[in-house]
């Protein structure tokens, strides 16, 4: 089962094999491990609120959907690994792209970007809630595999050069270590695709509607008139399997294999019988009226897509080669896609068909746009084709190009896709049933199917006949369109009769002449050979039309002979556009062949540089993000569909853009003056970072932009009320927006932590005029974490960077309070083994380089110093160990100073350390429009929004984590780091950036959420709850707590638990605490000290259940029924006292809801406990609040019930008192526990009859 899935309560599993990747070529009996079969009645929820996706270099992305559609994103780094560069995130037509920075410069040569395109991993079900390993494709630059660790091998990938592996996400991080490399990829490697997953097309996906105009099956009568059947070819069918059981395709399967992981060739989705009854049905069952178009022709039965409908595009590609080598099928039908262009499935399809002359014939696909023909259907070699009605309409679904830089004609063909009658595999309820045997479906799917049969004619008719000759036939003998243009729908449509007319074949179906400048430039000449496979000789007439030429207007081809003749596009003769004509090559007294010539002319196009130069003059290397402000487009390398058109460049990037105004916008970091490690930088490599950039630049002639941070300015920020400092981790995040005029936004963040400097640099600008744009930076300020004073020298201490020493924040030795402290110079720190005479005091430690900080600070700990100061090389790597004592840093010059004041007289150094800052800046500021001169900021408190925050514990001296997402009006996914909040339990006042520009939304952790993996500890389990997302006044003032108990099951304020049609989805949270934040347990395959039993009763039958917390969806049945929900909560972890079992179970009726979706009558408990920070009380009152759950209508609360336990809920106790005080709200009085610590039993139910009963083992302390 995919981990992450509801269960059925009966359930089938599949075993699949798995190899280690060697030099041994692979066999595989199945590619990867298999999801269990669900029950009609269970689905997981098809769009998650919250899940996490860990990305092939390791680093987790954590991701919260809100109502709105705004996200929150946080990044856990890679486990196994420290913390590396920092990451980008780009938003970008509606997809979230999380990029590590140390892997950045790979993408997209070398490693595919939807291997970080967030959005589309959740959606293939690659969230670590679904599955626990990420399927890759990998292509080698020899021919053997190479071992990766991490990696286990499915398939052998011969076509392409490659394997497809399976990598657990648990191994991620060393598969990264293994795979990259200061150079790129390791050696033999030199691609990485995600294997993306392919769905199967419309046909079997959706209800159709007869064709306009009426239709049937596909006809054959052209092909009988000439007595052709298609015997002796073999028509592979790459789908969902074939019913070989169909009457119409008795005898017709020759060879049949399953590629995916149901070990079952049969077709349980119906697409697959579909296609292969079009190819070739013999009608038995309908007595001849359903016949497909080659009844002779044989079938190999290739299964790649899942009986629901959906593969992984390397099942794809197994089975092309399959049928290509193996089976040796002449003619291959495909109708899956992937929503990409070009890549691996493109590249076998090529491959194949030049190394074995196999016809690929595949569907335009059905999402009936412009530019949305996908891999494989974009390969240049495949047949492509779309869908038109009976009346040659164009269907509205039928997708169309142009595809890739040359902006190529697909499809080249159309045929009948709307309303065909074919066969129906048994089983499958698609299509609108005709029959037993038969359904009406539409689909380019059926279309394609169509011009593989008449393709098995054609090869019967024409011995001999090659793969680009059939294609040049099939679109050449095609009946021209009637409004429908070329770009949509090729040459024209399919005519059996006309392709089996064609005396004359040629080599090319279509001529494309790519890109060209009007106006200028070199002629363009594309040949074309013509071949008499008959006994006759044969005289052609050329004509093509202005602006092609041709080099002879006839030619004559001797028997079984061959002729050429070339075609030349001179662009400096034709003006800007697509240029769509065709080439006739007519027979004395026969019809034309007809090939498409097809190029693109542009406007003249200007050559745009672009370099870096950082703030201390080093040329840098960046990618800039460069915008088209009239059309949007993007010139790039990290986006798909990137990049354009390249052009040499000594330093930076250079592009050949069309003449019109730009934006140019990117980041620049400086990097620490000794780096000189390239591309690939970790942390504490990078110095500062710079936006810079122009957002509105004219560009009418080649141009040369430098984006120079030497002319960006550093943001200032003024806090009048508080003394604050940068802290490490203070400048959190840069983003910036652009938009055009018309077309898709492009958002752009950076999160850079563990910079040398807490700061941002802008760049100033004019105000645009075209389109939006804005930049904004994002801080956190406190109180200075650590300050020292000394007359005679100015100290700005600074602790070391606490992730190459940590885990945690409570591993991590930092001064709390003031201490006076004598300062004594240890040198080099060489003389500090076996020193015993630095008890209390402060060793001043020079640093040479390569020698650890954590070395000197460990050996002046021995020596019984209270703090070290260490100053000289800066610079820290990754051969760090735990402190055992304070450390900061001093600069050169302050180290060098305090040296020789000692060597003249004692000195003392008054050192003050706050661990826990007692406020914290929350700041979201932003430039729009234009980025100001001085881009400075004075931050007084009354402008600002207050909330005064509790963190309540369950233990003294621990610590706890944050993040806190600001989302500005123009930003749909917000992103932040994880902070320690250490000192817990505990209470701060927070100052928070107001509206109308920011919302806020914070989630929180008990205990702290680690930020490295690097030292070896126990595991923790961990309970995570999050806030609403809401705006703040300016001036307001406001209270919050987090983790205050009691800590039960419930409901979150913005997502009822509904019902609609027979459907209910569940949305309920394993955590509610007292100030209404919810969380819900980990849901993904790892281990955790946290487990759930989510279940569901129709009476005392169990419906389903779940053990991966409460969200999904369950098939009710359509009467009136009464149900019971049981949700478990047990937290084992070692940190937990309180809330360590919960148990709710919630009563109520519910029949089929008929329209929208309905708020179930749920009962909802919330408590106000008399608890301090710590969770204990000190009065025996309990507040008790019943409702339904948000947004559910229903019925008066009936009857509240109160116990207590003080024995851990072996013995319970009724309440002495539960008085109802209006709105739901009652105020209980309990005994004092004898323990000291109250456990909780609630019963209540409404007059409808619903109930709920809660029971919370340990609910909170007494004092």
């Amino acid at each position: 089962m995919w981990p992450g899935q509801w269960r059925p309560v009966r359930r089938w599993m599949a075993v699949a094999a798995a190899l280690v990747v060697s030099g041994t070529p692979v066999t595989v009996a199945r590619a990867d491990s298999a999801p269990e079969r669900r029950l009609p009645g269970l689905v997981p929820v098809q769009e998650r609120r919250d899940y996490d996706v860990t990305l092939i270099t390791g680093d987790k992305v954590h991701v919260t959907v809100g109502k709105d559609g705004r996200q929150r994103a946080s990044v856990t780094p890679r486990a196994g690994k420290p913390p590396g560069a920092g990451f980008r995130m780009v938003e970008h037509d509606g997809e979230l792209s999380v990029l590590p920075a140390d892997v950045a410069a790979l993408v997209p040569e070398r490693l595919d970007p939807e291997l970080f395109n967030v959005t589309s991993l959740a959606a293939q079900g690659y969230t670590d809630q679904q599955t626990d390993s990420l399927p890759l494709i990998v292509k080698y630059g020899g021919n053997a595999p190479v071992p990766l660790t991490g990696a286990t091998a499915v398939s052998r990938l011969a076509s392409i050069g490659g394997a497809g592996i399976k990598l657990a996400k648990k191994d991620a991080a060393a598969f990264a270590a293994g795979l990259v490399t200061p150079a790129g990829l390791a050696a033999g490697v030199t691609k990485v695709w995600l294997d993306h997953k392919v769905k199967a097309g419309r046909a079997a996906s959706a209800a159709v509607a007869p064709a306009a105009g009426g239709a049937a099956v596909v006809p054959a009568a052209g092909a009988a008139a000439s007595g052709e059947d298609g015997a002796g070819t073999t028509v592979a069918v790459l789908d969902s399997g074939i019913d070989a059981g169909h009457p119409d395709l008795a005898g017709a399967i020759t060879a049949a294999r399953d590629f995916t992981w149901e070990a079952d060739p049969a077709d349980h989705f119906g697409s697959g019988t579909a296609m292969a009854a079009v190819i070739a049905g013999s009608g038995a069952a309908s007595g001849g009226a359903y016949k497909g178009v080659a009844p002779g022709a044989k079938l190999a039965n290739g299964k790649i897509l899942d009986s629901g409908g959906a593969g992984l595009a390397s099942w794809a590609i197994q089975g092309m080669e399959w049928a290509s080598q193996e089976v040796k099928a002449q003619v291959v039908a495909m109708a899956m896609s992937v929503p990409a262009s070009g890549g691996p499935l493109t590249e076998a399809v090529d491959e194949l068909t030049a190394r074995n002359g196999t016809l690929f014939v595949i569907s335009s696909n059905d999402r009936g746009c412009q530019t949305c023909v996908e891999s494989p259907a974009d390969a240049p070699a495949a047949l492509t084709v779309g869908a038109v009605d009976g009346k040659g309409a164009l269907a509205d679904f039928s997708s169309y190009g142009p595809v890739g830089l040359n902006r190529a004609v697909k499809p080249e063909l159309t045929a009948l896709g709307v309303g065909v009658v074919t066969g129906r595999a048994q089983g499958t309820p698609v299509g609108e049933a005709i029959g037993e045997h038969y359904a009406r479906f539409s689909g380019t799917s059926l279309a394609a199917s169509a011009a593989a049969g008449t393709a098995a004619l054609l090869r019967q008719a024409t011995p001999g006949i090659t793969a680009p000759e059939l294609k040049s036939a099939l679109v050449g003998g095609s009946e021209a369109h009637s409004g429908v243009p070329v770009d949509k729908g090729g040459a024209g449509r399919l005519a059996i009769g006309g392709a089996l007319a064609r005396t004359v074949l040629a080599d090319a179906a279509v001529l494309d002449f790519g890109l060209s400048t009007a106006g200028t430039g070199a002629p363009v000449t594309r040949p074309v050979t013509y071949r008499n496979p008959g006994t006759a000789p044969v005289t052609l007439a050329l004509a093509a039309k202005a602006p092609f030429t041709l080099s002879a207007s006839e030619l004559t081809l001797p028997p079984g002979g061959k002729g050429k003749v070339n075609v030349t596009l001179d662009p400096a003769k034709a003006e800007a556009g697509w240029v769509r004509t065709e080439l006739t090559a007519t027979p004395s007294g026969g019809a034309a062949l007809r090939t498409p010539l097809t190029g693109n002319v542009e406007v003249e196009r200007v050559k745009l540089r672009v370099s870096a130069v950082a703030r201390d003059g080093r040329p840098e290397r960046t990618l800039p993000n460069v915008m088209n402000l009239a059309t949007g487009g993007l010139f790039g390398r990290e986006l798909p569909g990137d990049p354009d058109r390249e052009c040499a460049a000594d330093t930076g990037y250079c592009w050949l853009v069309p003449p019109g105004t730009y934006s140019i916008l990117g980041l620049v970091n400086t990097m620490r003056p000794d780096y000189d490690g390239g591309e690939f930088f970790n942390r504490g490599d990078v110095l500062n970072q710079s936006f810079v950039g122009n957002p509105q630049i004219e560009v009418t002639r080649d141009t040369t932009y430098v984006m120079d941070a030497r002319k960006a300015v550093a943001v200032r920020i003024d806090t009048p009320d508080h003394v604050t400092k940068r802290n490490p981790g203070a400048a959190t995040k840069l983003i910036y927006t652009r938009a055009p005029a018309d077309g898709p936004r492009y958002t752009e963040s950076f999160l850079q932590e563990g910079r040398l400097e807490e700061s941002f640099y802008l760049q100033p600008t004019a105000k645009v005029s075209k389109g939006e744009f804005a930049v904004a930076t994002r801080w956190r300020l406190d109180a200075p974490a650590i300050t020292m004073r000394v007359a005679g020298v100015d100290l700005d201490p600074e602790y070391p960077d606490a992730v190459f020493f940590s885990n945690r924040s409570t591993q991590f030795p930092r001064l709390d309070g003031t201490e006076r402290l004598q300062a004594v110079d240890a040198g080099d720190g060489r003389a500090l083994a076996g020193r015993r005479d630095l008890g209390g005091k402060l060793a001043l430690v020079r640093r040479t380089p390569d020698v650890p900080v954590s070395t000197l600070v460990n050996a002046a700990a021995a020596a019984g110093a209270r703090m070290v100061a260490v100053y000289g090389d800066r610079h820290l790597t990754w051969n760090e160990a735990q402190l055992k004592a304070p450390a900061v840093m001093l600069t050169e010059q302050e180290g060098t100073r305090l040296a020789e004041l000692l060597r003249a007289q004692l000195v003392t150094v008054v050192a003050k350390g706050v661990v826990a800052s007692p406020y914290v800046y929350d700041l979201y500021l932003s430039e729009n429009g234009r980025i100001r001169d001085e881009p400075a900021y004075t931050v007084k408190t009354d402008s600002l929004a207050r909330v005064d925050t509790a963190f309540h514990g369950q233990q003294p001296g621990t610590a706890q984590s944050e993040a806190k997402y600001g989302w500005m009006p123009w930003e749909g996914t917000s992103w932040d780091v994880t902070r320690p909040v250490p000192g817990a339990p505990r209470v701060r006042t927070d100052y928070l950036s107001p509206a109308p520009e920011v919302r806020w939304s914070t989630s929180a952790d008990m205990p702290e959420r680690p930020y490295n993996v690097q030292f070896p500890e126990e595991e923790q389990g961990q309970v995570s709850v999050a806030d609403v997302e809401r705006a703040y006044k300016a001036g307001e003032r406001t209270a919050h707590t987090w983790f205050k108990q009691p800590v039960a099951a419930g409901f979150p304020a913005d997502s009822p638990t509904t019902r609609q049609g027979d459907v209910m989805t569940v949305d309920m949270r394993a955590f509610v605490d007292g100030d209404g934040n919810v969380g819900s347990t980990p849901s993904d395959p790892f281990e955790h000290g946290v487990k759930s039993d989510w279940r569901i009763y129709r009476g005392d039958e169990l419906v389903a259940w779940t053990d991966l917390g409460g969200s999904g969806q369950v098939w009710l049945t359509p009467e009136r029924a009464g149900y019971r929900v049981e949700y478990t909560v047990e937290n084992r972890s070692k940190w937990a006292r309180l809330s360590t079992r919960t148990k709710t179970v919630w009563t109520f009726d519910s029949e089929r809801v008929v329209g929208d979706a309905v708020a179930l009558p749920l009962l909802a408990l919330s408590y106000d406990a008399p608890v301090d920070v710590a969770n204990q009380a000190g009065s025996t009152r309990l507040g008790l609040t019943v409702a339904h759950q948000p947004g559910a209508k229903g019925s008066a609360i009936a009857n509240v019930s109160l116990e207590t336990s003080a024995d851990d809920g072996r013995t319970w106790r009724p309440a002495q008192r539960v008085r109802d005080v209006g709105q739901g709200r009652y105020d209980a009085l309990i005994e004092w526990p004898a323990s000291g610590v109250v456990s909780l039993r609630v019963k209540a139910s409404d007059a409808a009859g619903s109930t709920v009963t809660q029971e919370v083992i340990r609910a909170y302390g007494t004092r």
